[in-house]
């Protein structure tokens, strides 16, 4: 007996402290989550916001240290620091095509555009590596 799939347009939300955990000059802050359930499923980016005021914390004038933790189902990837208000990239997302997927092996084709990072959702063994046009990338975990 199969459970129906959800629908892929549908909205969820994890109120705060559902979230995944982030880490603040060693402060631990609450996050809460929202998205569709087709980006859970295609495993796109989620938005993740702090639990403060207009999601906002202050900053140390010298440094700061900012964490994520990677336990549980969702991990935060980037963080956006802004004095004020942010506005999205004004650039179109690159297309990619998948041309192979053979074992330990991945052919793709990177559209035209700016610079930009590829992010694939598997682990990271010594062994592995990235080239581009025959030029070796450096990987990022």
């Amino acid at each position: 007996f199969a459970s129906p799939q959800p629908d892929p347009e549908k909205t969820f939300s994890l109120p705060c402290g559902q979230g995944p955990v982030l880490s603040v000059d060693g402060t631990f802050m609450e996050t809460k989550a929202e998205g569709r359930i087709s980006d859970l499923t295609q495993r796109r980016p989620v938005s993740v916001s702090l639990c403060t005021e207009r999601s906002t914390v202050e900053l140390n004038a010298s440094a700061s240290t900012v964490e994520a933790g990677d336990a549980g189902p969702l991990a935060i990837t980037d963080v956006t620091l802004s004095k004020g208000e942010t506005k999205a990239p004004e650039t179109t997302a690159r297309t990619v095509e998948v041309e192979k997927s053979d074992g330990d092996r991945r052919t793709l084709t990177v559209g035209a555009g700016e610079a930009s990072y590829l992010q694939l959702h598997e682990n990271h063994n010594k062994g592995w590596k990235a080239t581009l046009n025959g030029k070796e990338l450096t990987p990022l975990r």
